[in-house]
């Protein structure tokens, strides 16, 4: 039987541990990867929402503007994107749909015995 080269062995098993290392800074920089590009996604689809549900609420005071009895609609933003509004004396409270995220909107009015408003806040959001 012969007899195990010494430098032959330390090589492999250099080659060896650099493999396995360069393996797992691979595996780690494409979890980053994929970490970032979730994180973007949500952060545009938290932003589209947003917005949405600003440009629903902004459509339900025009109409309870123009009728004091309004009290909500479903408005379809685009073929993913909709938001349902439904609306009290002092309280807008704006859903939006987009795609699989819903988020849950809700906003102060402050209006004169006409019916024109004066002030629209957006007091909170949650995400469910």
């Amino acid at each position: 039987m012969k007899a195990f080269n010494s430098r032959a062995s330390v090589l492999l098993m250099s080659v060896l541990v650099i493999g396995i290392f360069t393996l797992f800074l691979a595996l780690a920089m494409a979890e980053v990867n994929l970490s970032t590009g979730y994180q973007v996604l949500n952060q545009h689809e938290a932003t589209h929402s947003y917005y949405t549900a600003e440009a629903c609420m902004e459509e339900s005071v025009l109409r309870y503007e123009r009728d004091n009895t309004f009290t909500g609609t479903t408005l379809a933003v685009d073929s993913e994107t909709s938001c349902t509004s439904t609306m009290t004396v002092t309280t807008v409270t704006v859903t939006v749909t987009n795609g699989s995220y819903t988020e849950v909107f809700v906003g102060t009015i402050s209006s004169t015995a006409s019916g024109t408003v004066n002030n629209v806040h957006l007091t909170g959001w949650k995400e469910t």
